[in-house]
């Protein structure tokens, strides 16, 4: 399957943002697909197949979405530091940087792609100590937001990147 490569109408300005949830779960021996009622044509979804998620921009844009929410809220789960996380998450993290690649790789061409705000998690489950969250914070900024290759595809709010963090409290864990 061949993704084509297209030009895309810029961006609507009407003062409102629209943003997507976008899951870089799927990868081998995570949360992969392990079986199906069929097989697609293209195969199973994998979070590293970089022609996938160049699709999902393009159909992102093709709707008008202005910032894309990748999901990292069950990271920290019961954990005291960032680098407690188990392999999984790192396996989700990789995915995410595959995906800001992809990103800076098509801002190159010249496509006006969609921002990013990175949905990590504080109480989703089992909750995580501030100090967890505020490493994991540091690392997103220092390995995401100060690297000069993604500079430009944060959605900012107030001047800063913008993170929008999952705290479901005691719905999480009581």
């Amino acid at each position: 399957v061949a993704v084509e490569k297209r030009a895309m109408p810029a961006a609507r300005n009407d003062g409102h943002l629209f943003c997507i949830q976008w899951e870089p779960w799927f990868v081998h021996g995570h949360h992969s697909w392990h079986g199906s009622e069929a097989v697609p044509v293209i195969g199973m979804y994998d979070s590293y197949n970089e022609d996938a998620m160049r699709q999902h921009v393009l159909w992102f844009m093709d709707l008008g979405v202005d910032f894309i929410m990748p999901d990292w809220s069950n990271h920290i789960w019961s954990k005291k530091h960032w680098n407690e996380i188990d392999n999984g998450a790192r396996a989700i993290v990789h995915a995410t940087t595959c995906f800001l690649e992809v990103l800076a790789k098509m801002r190159e061409e010249g496509l006006d792609v969609p921002k990013v705000a990175l949905m990590p998690g504080l109480s989703n489950g089992p909750p995580a100590t501030m100090t967890a969250l505020n490493e994991q914070l540091e690392w997103i900024y220092q390995n995401y937001v100060l690297n000069p290759r993604f500079k430009g595809l944060f959605q900012e709010y107030d001047g800063k990147p913008l993170m929008l963090i999952l705290d479901t409290g005691a719905m999480g864990h009581k």
